[in-house]
């Protein structure tokens, strides 16, 4: 809310990230805690699949070997509970591809790369395996692609037709032109002015 004038009391409820336009902000840059990616998500349920099915294999081979050492063959070695509970953590750690992480932020960071290769920059290595799946794009024209800076290619006047002839610009060339009557000028002058959303200034005659 924008206030004018007058006197008044406020109440501030919530500062920095804990307001409204603070969560935008931390939902759009990304923070710790964001919304994970498909890939991202699908690895983190295959990661606690492999994590289950290493400790069902694991505590299997432990308990197999007990009964083997001690219920087939009544061993009475004792101290071999130890090496059984070491090898049994060995295939728990054997069971968990640690390569897997370093193998896919490569992949990303090839993708980012050929990316970028054709005029696509992406923010972080994530963006890449969303911007795969995207069909649409949609994105507010002004202050986004022309960072407030367009440029006329052509411009049809009072019958007449201007056309961009090499890195000339339009303007100078409707000013000159005596063909469009003084009146639609400036006429055209005013709208320019109405419309114009920056903090650039606009002259008509002298």
């Amino acid at each position: 809310t924008t206030v004018n004038a007058g006197k008044g009391t406020m109440l501030v409820v919530a500062v920095g990230e804990y307001s409204i336009a603070g969560k935008i902000k931390k939902d759009v840059y990304g923070g710790e805690h964001g919304e994970l990616s498909p890939l991202y998500g699908k690895l983190d349920a295959m990661a606690n699949l492999i994590g289950k099915v290493g400790v069902v294999c694991a505590t299997t081979a432990m308990t197999a070997i007990l009964i083997w050492e001690y219920g087939v063959h009544k061993s009475t070695n004792y101290k071999q509970i130890m090496d059984i509970f070491l090898q049994t953590i060995g295939i728990l750690a054997c069971a968990i591809p640690e390569g897997l992480p370093l193998a896919l932020v490569i992949a990303l960071a090839l993708t980012s790369n050929k990316m970028s290769s054709e005029n696509s920059l992406v923010k972080t290595l994530n963006s890449c395996e969303t911007m795969g799946s995207v069909t649409t794009i949609c994105t507010d024209k002004t202050g986004t692609l022309t960072t407030n800076r367009m440029t006329t290619r052509a411009a049809w006047i009072d019958g007449v037709m201007f056309e961009v002839q090499g890195t000339e610009p339009v303007g100078p060339r409707v000013a000159v032109d005596t063909a469009i009557n003084a009146d639609r000028k400036k006429l055209l002058a005013h709208l320019m002015c109405v419309c114009t959303m920056d903090e650039s200034g606009f002259r008509y005659g002298d």
